[in-house]
């Protein structure tokens, strides 16, 4: 922001918190959970059980492993704990931007790439699973001036879109290559009647597909995945497979994702070799990115 007083100024700013190890400053453990003795620094990891090549999801083990209730709110607190620590930085950026006099010129977006798992789904630290609590991320933004009273969309949206929408309510010419379309509502139009599907992938092995309030998972291994079946508008904790009876409304959704994983294979990627040294290859393993 210094060296660029007068021009156009784009910061990316990427914290790592709250991730694994769950390590807050005492100051944000306490203003979340004051009396909560800390648990674990790390959850259980998936490699640590299973070396099965054909299966990456915590559903496919016999025995996943399990924290006592006291670790298992210990660790939670402490990854509450780095939250806390974030909305900090978060208040530290938009003070400094107020200083400037630069909030009310910026567009400023706050968004997260993932979640954690908890054992929600018996599973641990992330990666290995596409519910919600992998996949339901949050995403703010703040239009110069903001919005009076503010706004809500409560339907889910693709993050991809994210970055269609500011290219052009910035006035910019889409970006070759870019499979995000403009969320409506930021642009103060309408969105379309026609309800459209959100999907999450790891392939070859895990997606999921959001439609309406209805859900379906699909896990397990390659050549003999298992689809599952949720209604979000009355079971948000993903608990009740309703697959089986409701065969219709699976139809529908895995007809969505078949259209889905048909045209993704269709895409070329491009064929450039990409070198990485070491020590960032270490990193990406260690934060759950590459395997």
């Amino acid at each position: 922001l210094d060296e660029n007083r007068d021009g156009p100024r784009f910061v990316y700013i990427h914290y790592m918190e709250p991730h694994s190890f769950y390590e807050p400053p005492q100051e944000d453990y306490e203003a979340v959970a004051r009396g909560i003795p800390r648990g674990p620094l790390s959850p259980p990891l998936f490699h640590q059980y299973s070396s099965d090549e054909e299966c990456i999801d915590w559903g496919c083990l016999e025995s996943p492993p399990v924290l006592s209730g006291e670790d298992l709110t210990g660790m939670v607190a402490c990854y509450d704990g780095e939250i806390h620590l974030v909305d900090r930085y978060v208040g530290r950026v938009i003070s400094e931007l107020k200083t400037r006099g630069l909030f009310e010129k910026s567009h400023v977006v706050f968004f997260t790439d993932h979640g954690e798992e908890f054992a929600d789904h018996n599973g641990w630290f992330h990666g290995r699973s596409i519910y919600d609590e992998m996949t339901r991320c949050p995403l703010a933004y703040r239009p110069p001036g903001g919005v009076s009273g503010g706004a809500v969309i409560v339907r889910p949206l693709p993050v991809m879109d994210l970055l269609e929408s500011l290219v052009q309510l910035l006035g910019f010419e889409s970006m070759p290559g870019s499979q995000g379309a403009a969320i409506p509502e930021l642009l103060e139009i309408n969105p379309p009647e026609n309800r459209m599907p959100v999907t999450s992938a790891r392939p070859p092995h895990l997606y999921s597909l959001r439609l309406g309030s209805w859900k379906l998972v699909r896990r397990g291994r390659p050549s003999d995945p298992q689809d599952l079946l949720f209604d979000l508008g009355s079971d948000a904790a993903e608990q009740i497979d309703l697959a089986a009876s409701l065969p219709d409304t699976l139809a529908v959704l895995r007809e969505h994702l078949e259209a889905v994983l048909t045209l993704r294979s269709q895409v070329t990627p491009g064929t450039r070799e990409r070198h990485m040294d070491p020590e960032t290859l270490k990193k990406l393993r260690s934060l759950g990115y590459v395997q």
